[in-house]
């Protein structure tokens, strides 16, 4: 089971409330973007307009995708 998938898997996508939250449309797609980590790491969750969800967390140094969340058994504060 990917992380978004166990994150997410109690909840229901209200489509209403995404913008108000802080989501922005992009065409068919709500995206919402944040930093953590001390601005280390940037979060992107992108919801599409049936309630699918993804997401993708980045290094803001390298620009490259942070892998260590898609490891299960990995431990540790930045993961």
């Amino acid at each position: 089971m990917k992380i978004e998938e166990e994150i997410f898997r109690k909840e229901t996508i209200n489509l209403d409330r995404l913008i108000p939250y802080g989501f922005v449309k992009e065409k068919s797609l709500y995206v919402y973007k944040s930093l953590f980590m001390n601005g280390k790491l940037e979060a992107e969750i992108i919801i599409d307009s049936k309630g699918k969800i993804k997401g993708n967390i980045t290094d803001t140094v390298s620009k490259e995708e942070y892998l260590p969340i898609r490891i299960e058994s990995s431990i540790g504060a930045f993961v």
